[in-house]
């Protein structure tokens, strides 16, 4: 039986995923959401027709017509009743060692119920609980003390392919149409799987979202626009010129199309990038790079909306910082003259010695599972954001206060 899920995240096989896209969007649809109704074995699960209604966004008809293929295709397992279903997602090594195992009997359904339980079944039951081994659907092992002993099979998040996923992505947040039902609307498979693809390598401490060795945004550089002392700084352009994708890994090649002359399309690629954008399950954010260079470490979050996330915060912090430091020498440079110069702009005030520092997009999923991991990745990233916030209001409201950075300004206007 199901146990209660004490958190709003849920794991499956990437590996076996990629195989329900292959079923359609409505499949790989009602897959997530059966899914995200597991317990903490992440594997069993009460949601059913109506839990993919109501997620989904499917009509009756269809959403039974889904589950059903899912069952067919042996994905799922009913433990329960037509009336009172209660499916069992099979694991991937299930899929193509045992092909679709089943429960046969009452007392195969018994057996299996009280193993699952974490009971042991008696002598007269071993050679039923030998052969529900045998299909895979438990296993069979030697204990020093107690003998032949009988468990569950690995569970998914035992995998070195499980993706953590977040609940939201089927329900959504509160008031919203459920993200997994926007997916669906786009009416192409491929989207979710670039989704959960997308999950699996994002890493919000390392690489402030997805890394930028998949995909990014280039924000063109402009000259600087003044200095104070050891800083300068630097414009960017607020809108990406340019999204880049990287082949030569999982998550782009699947959506590379090759021509009869092997010439790739990227269509696709661009073509599900931009729904998950107006899905609003990525989203871009700027980051301020040491360099324009794939080894250069990212220094911090850099946007320019007021919606008060922290790459605002930071990105407007900065901006009344470089203010700060031009206006204080630059007595004739006033408000208006100031807000034509940064117009259109990320400014930020950077340390003179870092002369090839760059501003790139990078794609974040917005809704994040909130696994311990995760958690802590988190808490690092926000703590770095929060040094580097600090230090920009700090020169916003005093300048730079040691000798050692006090110095000439010069500021460039634009012609």
């Amino acid at each position: 039986m199901a146990t209660k899920r004490q958190s709003g995240f849920f794991a499956i096989d990437q590996r076996s995923f990629h195989e329900v896209v292959c079923l359609g969007p409505n499949a790989a649809a009602a897959y997530l959401v059966l899914s995200a109704g597991t317990g903490a074995d992440n594997m069993t699960t009460r949601w059913s027709t109506n839990a993919v209604q109501k997620y989904a966004g499917l009509a009756l008809k269809r959403a039974r017509a889904a589950i059903e293929l899912l069952e067919n295709k042996h994905f799922l397992r009913n433990d329960g009743t037509r009336a009172r279903p209660h499916y069992r997602i099979a694991t991937f090594d299930q899929l193509h060692t045992c092909g679709a195992p089943e429960l046969n009997t009452d007392r195969q359904r018994e057996v299996f119920a009280a193993i699952e339980q974490g009971a042991q079944p008696s002598k007269q039951d071993r050679g039923i609980a030998d052969g529900l081994a045998k299909k895979g659907l438990i296993e069979a092992y030697d204990d020093s003390e107690k003998g032949r002993q009988y468990r569950l099979p690995g569970s998914i998040t035992k995998s070195d392919h499980a993706v953590w996923l977040p609940k939201e992505l089927v329900t959504g947040a509160a008031g919203e149409l459920p993200p997994v039902m926007r997916l669906r609307q786009v009416h192409d498979a491929m989207v979710f799987r670039l989704v959960v693809d997308l999950y699996a390598v994002e890493d919000l401490s390392e690489d402030g979202g997805v890394p930028r060795s998949i995909i990014c945004q280039e924000h063109e550089r402009e000259e600087r626009i003044g200095r104070h002392g050891p800083m300068v700084m630097w414009a960017f352009t607020h809108q990406a010129s340019t999204t880049l994708a990287i082949g030569g890994n999982t998550v782009v090649d699947p959506h590379l199309e090759a021509d009869s002359e092997g010439t790739l399309d990227w269509a696709p690629l661009w073509s599900r990038l931009k729904a998950l954008k107006l899905t609003g399950v990525i989203e871009w954010v700027p980051h301020l790079l040491e360099a324009d260079d794939p080894d250069a470490e990212i220094l911090h979050p850099l946007g320019y909306r007021k919606d008060g996330k922290m790459a605002g915060k930071i990105g407007r912090a900065a901006r009344d910082a470089a203010k700060k430091l031009v206006m204080n020498v630059i007595e004739e440079l006033d408000d208006d003259r100031w807000g034509l110069l940064v117009l259109n702009r990320i400014i930020v005030p950077v340390y003179q010695h870092m002369e090839h520092v760059q501003v790139v997009g990078i794609a974040r999923l917005r809704y994040q599972p909130l696994t311990r991991l995760r958690v802590a990745r988190f808490s690092d990233y926000m703590t770095n954001c929060q040094h580097h916030l600090a230090q920009y209001r700090q020169i916003a409201r005093h300048g730079l206060t040691t000798p050692d950075e006090m110095g000439e300004a010069e500021i460039h206007e634009a012609a």
